[in-house]
């Protein structure tokens, strides 16, 4: 079975298992509604069902709003 980490993370959460918070997106447009109450710094981790995500520029971190946004539309032109 492939998932996605966020797919991963639902599923162990609705078992009781504690995981991280975190929000997924699914456009760039969800970014201003999905960020309120993200505490920094957070990373932005591209949802691929690959290994390498992070050595290939896919988990980055982000230490402020805007920076996040950037790193965001980042992730969605590699796609």
């Amino acid at each position: 079975m492939k998932l996605f980490e966020y797919q991963g993370k639902s599923l162990f959460s609705s078992y009781g298992l504690k995981t991280p918070e975190g929000v997924a997106l699914f456009s760039a447009d969800e970014i201003k509604d999905k960020i309120q109450g993200i505490k920094f710094p957070a990373m932005v981790k591209a949802q691929i069902l690959a290994g390498g995500r992070g050595k290939a520029g896919g988990v980055v971190r982000a230490d402020d709003g805007e920076q996040l946004h950037s790193q965001v539309e980042k992730c969605w032109e590699k796609k």
